[in-house]
């Protein structure tokens, strides 16, 4: 047969919001319909930078980590008609955990 020459690539938006990129060692994501929250938990270590992208349909309503409302360290970029969340961090302890509602 013969070989096409072109590739037609057709895009979609995503169901809900996933992780892209993480700097640490993922242990588990989870998404939460019922309170529209993805929970990421990873390890690392004390004062390390982190950095996670999240790519979603809006940008968060608010950010948590370990606990705490992460008012700084957050921006957000619209690319494709999805928001790309980059949200950054000095790492307070070896186990984290990040949760971002939107």
């Amino acid at each position: 047969g013969e070989t096409p020459k072109d590739i037609q690539l057709v895009l979609g938006s995503p169901s809900g919001p996933y992780l892209q990129e993480a700097n640490l060692i993922i242990g588990d994501v989870q998404y939460n319909d019922e309170n529209k929250s993805i929970t990421i938990k990873g390890k690392g270590f004390v004062g390390h930078k982190v950095k996670l992208s999240v790519v979603s349909l809006t940008s968060p309503k608010r950010i948590e980590v370990d606990g705490e409302d992460l008012k700084k360290g957050i921006s957000s970029v619209s690319i494709d008609g999805v928001m790309e969340v980059d949200i950054t961090f000095q790492q307070k302890n070896a186990d984290v955990k990040a949760v971002i509602y939107f």
